[in-house]
């Protein structure tokens, strides 16, 4: 059974007598279920909101007697605007919604009442209007998600310009009012430069809650972000080294812990310079994360790659008369640098006999001359570089190596 259009319109005519009810009615709801909207006290928003609510009422009105609702309304758009501008919560603007649909159907079920219709027209006339309102509440508030959302990504993006611009001023050795960066400059902190990943801000941000520590996370490009974390002796660099190695996707270089505003620079240059020599595929760490530290060297000597190449095999030109025993001759070199000459920790870190040392050493006496001694920084330096472009090559060239 269909209501008919005199027991429709009785029902509209009284819901029209109940409009300022149905205002006070939505005013209470929300103050008691949505106190967050009223702790917004720009005059924009607070403006738009009240402008808003009588544009839902009257469109609930008419598309509970016309069973049809226009498009979104420039008010709506312009309440959905001003949330997102002022940092209200989709959610709590969603609830606004849903209370206003709720204040419409209070209205409803007692006008309705006092109609005194009989049982089957009363529930058919439900059934309609409550069809139709809820219709009417699902356009709206999926069209003003829609809108919240673009004006959320934009105002990010401004947001995001603003504070990538102080931290250029900060990086230029410009002050600027750490209130406004958002972040403590005075701390120990530790820099990352972040790509290769469209979660790569997501991965930063959920890293910075794992460690409960302080960060200021900058998009510098379509695929760069930079970040700076408060390290301390709990949130350590290693932590945070760890906890980055770990994500699935994405890489990140990290500086050096530095404190306060020239920290803050220097470790970032550090961080730039260790992603430099992973992108140009100069290192390939078994990780998502890699420290300065570990290429810190190479980092300078990487800078102008001919140039590396070319002191390089100048070099090691002569342990390629070795052949296939120049790689454990190279291997020799860099232990027996790290282990200050002494050829008992160079046995124990190659896991070879002590006496392989002293016969590998006189090997290198014959090869690079018995003053190779007093060259070992060289020979570890150009050893190192040459293990970095055979890495480059092989990601490269495969084939070729």
């Amino acid at each position: 059974m269909h209501p008919s259009g005199l027991d429709l319109g009785a029902l509209v005519a009284g819901l029209h007598e109940e409009r300022e009810t149905i205002g006070r009615r939505f005013a209470q709801l929300l103050r008691s279920v949505a106190p967050e909207y009223y702790a917004i006290d720009a005059s924009d928003f607070q403006d738009a909101g009240w402008s808003a609510l009588s544009v839902v009422v009257d469109g609930a009105l008419l598309a509970v007697d016309e069973g049809s609702h226009a498009g979104f309304p420039v008010e709506l758009v312009a309440e959905s605007v001003a949330a997102a501008r002022n940092g209200l919560p989709w959610e709590v603007l969603d609830r606004t919604y849903h209370l206003t649909h709720q204040a419409v159907w209070e209205s409803v079920i007692g006008v309705l009442t006092a109609l005194r219709r009989p049982r089957p027209e009363e529930a058919s006339l439900l059934r309609t209007v409550s069809g139709r309102l809820f219709s009417y509440f699902d356009h709206l508030t999926s069209n003003a998600g829609r809108v919240y959302a673009q004006a959320e990504r934009e105002q990010d993006g401004r947001r995001d310009d603003r504070i990538r611009g102080l931290v250029v001023q900060v990086l230029d050795g410009g002050s600027v009012p750490e209130v406004e960066l958002g972040y403590r400059l005075g701390r120990t902190h530790v820099a990352v430069v972040a790509w290769g990943s469209d979660d790569a801000r997501a991965t930063l941000s959920a890293v910075a809650r794992e460690l409960a520590t302080d960060a200021l996370i900058v998009p510098a490009g379509e695929d760069l972000t930079w970040a700076w974390f408060a390290v301390d002796e709990v949130a350590t660099e290693a932590a945070l080294r760890s906890a980055l190695d770990a994500a699935p996707t994405g890489r990140f270089a990290l500086g050096a812990p530095a404190a306060g505003a020239p920290g803050f620079v220097t470790g970032h240059q550090q961080a730039r310079q260790a992603a430099s020599v992973w992108a140009r595929k100069l290192t390939a760490p078994t990780g998502s994360a890699l420290g300065y530290v570990d290429i810190a060297f190479r980092a300078v000597a990487l800078d102008n790659e001919a140039t590396a190449r070319t002191f390089a095999e100048h070099e090691l030109r002569p342990l390629q008369a070795a052949g296939a025993r120049t790689a454990e001759l190279t291997d020799t070199v860099t232990a027996y640098s790290r282990s200050g000459l002494n050829t008992r920790l160079t046995a124990k870190a190659l896991g070879i006999a002590e006496r392989t040392v002293r016969y590998r050493l006189d090997r290198l006496e014959a090869l690079l001359g018995p003053g190779f001694r007093t060259r070992l920084p060289e020979l570890v330096l150009a050893i190192a570089l040459a293990d970095s472009l055979t890495v480059q090559q092989r990601s490269r060239n495969p084939r070729e190596v």
